[in-house]
């Protein structure tokens, strides 16, 4: 999202709408061949291999930057061609792109790194440059979940995993010239997504060593638990002050949670489960890293319309199909269920 204006994309091709997904107007394409055009297009292929378009960042110019399968692109103001600007050595693509206070970009690699090398962070200041900004040590991190602006502190949150000590949440105030982790070595700090706030972060767990909790992070408190959850959560989203959490079906011996979940807030401290989504296929956990796991994939951005937007994967009847939420019907539910617990106290 960027405002009212919604992205989606079918295969290689990317699709813009101003009028709430009513219609769509073709953007820009990636080039490829007929076998990757085919699999982009296939969506049962498309998530085996990790093909299509994984993240967008539209730029203020009227640029747009996009994370595919072993890829970052970007298109120009004036062109409808993404092309290829920096192959990604390491894993399949990063878990999302920042941009900084500056207008400088960053990301930081994800990838399986079961020996513990190195992890860089790459930066740019035109989306087609790319150059590591900051390394990792071997043996410091496993792999980056993902880098957050902060516009309380006009910073950026840098989230890491996975094993304790490799999880950790990190801050910088100057592009990655410095970076300090700002808690670590605990499960808790293990997270894909945060929404930074004025007295904190909303830090959504992501561990399948331990319950997994929507959490209220303090520099003064800690971590706070505001609700359960069933699972791993992947994604979180403010759209309009109605605060959205998805959770994926990564079981393990903690969390037993075979499909996708949807919480809801709108004061941060109440969450309400709104939607309950069964596994498209029950199959062994080998396979289902394999073939995805169920997931809820809420679109992150800038939200100034009246809906929210998500896409399901490997959820049952509508795996591949987009999904929105009437963001005002939801807010006056979730208040007035407050309302009736106050009265009630």
């Amino acid at each position: 999202m960027a405002g009212q204006r919604l992205y989606a994309s079918k295969g290689l091709e990317l699709f813009k709408s101003d009028d709430d997904a009513n219609s769509f107007d073709f953007v820009a394409k990636f080039p490829a061949g007929l076998m990757d055009n085919t699999i982009a297009k296939n969506n049962f292929a498309s998530r085996v291999l990790r093909a299509g378009y994984h993240s967008i960042l539209p730029l203020a110019d009227g640029a747009i930057v996009a994370i595919l399968r072993k890829t970052i692109a970007y298109k120009a103001p004036d062109s409808n061609i993404f092309k290829s600007v920096l192959n990604i050595k390491r894993g399949t693509r990063p878990l999302n792109i920042c941009q900084s206070s500056s207008g400088k970009l960053f990301f930081g690699e994800y990838f399986q790194n079961n020996d513990r090398d190195e992890v860089h962070v790459y930066s740019s200041d035109n989306g087609q440059d790319w150059e590591i900004a900051y390394s990792f040590k071997a043996g410091e991190i496993r792999h980056v979940h993902g880098i957050f602006y902060d516009s309380f502190r006009q910073a950026m949150w840098l989230l890491s995993g996975d094993l304790d000590q490799e999880s950790a949440l990190w801050f910088t105030n100057d592009d990655f010239k410095t970076l300090e982790p700002v808690v670590r070595g605990t499960q808790q700090a293990r997270a894909v997504a945060i929404i930074p706030l004025k007295d904190g972060l909303i830090v959504p767990m992501d561990t399948p060593h331990q319950k997994n909790y929507i959490q209220h992070f303090s520099l003064d408190m800690g971590f706070k638990n505001l609700a359960e959850l069933p699972g791993s959560a992947f994604h979180i989203i403010n759209a309009n002050g109605l605060y959205l959490v998805s959770t994926v079906a990564e079981e393990s011996k903690v969390n037993k949670a075979s499909g996708a979940t949807v919480y809801a807030s709108v004061d941060l401290e109440n969450w309400q489960k709104i939607n309950d989504f069964k596994e498209e296929l029950k199959v062994p956990k080998i396979v289902a890293r394999v073939i995805r796991y169920p997931d809820i994939i809420l679109t992150p951005g800038n939200y100034e319309g009246k809906f929210a937007y998500a896409r399901a994967q490997a959820v049952k009847n509508i795996d591949g199909k987009m999904l929105q939420w009437n963001i005002g019907q939801i807010k006056n539910s979730l208040e007035n269920n407050l309302l009736v617990e106050r009265i009630k106290k």
